[in-house]
């Protein structure tokens, strides 16, 4: 196996991610999360495929920010049922 080619072509850039062209397939490493590696034999897939890992991520950070909001003293959940309409 070759040894990957970095990817500097401005068309071949994914934001936040580092893309390699190895051996007939594509391999993108997070910038922040060297543990994130993704791959594919198209870069178009992979371009996708970090598009959603990305979303992913950001759901996950918002959901982990809600819970500790919602943990806060003084916070209540507002369980509104069907046609009860908006308790503020």
């Amino acid at each position: 196996m070759d040894e990957p080619r970095h990817a500097l072509e401005a068309e071949r850039q994914i934001p936040g991610y580092n893309v390699y062209e190895l051996d007939g397939r594509w391999r993108a490493v997070h910038k922040r999360d060297r543990s994130l590696i993704l791959e594919h034999h198209d870069w178009r897939e992979l371009a996708w495929s970090c598009v959603g890992a990305r979303i992913s991520a950001d759901l996950r950070e918002a959901a982990e920010e809600l819970a500790i909001r919602m943990a806060e003293p003084g916070r209540e959940w507002r369980t509104n049922g069907p046609g009860s309409g908006i308790n503020v």
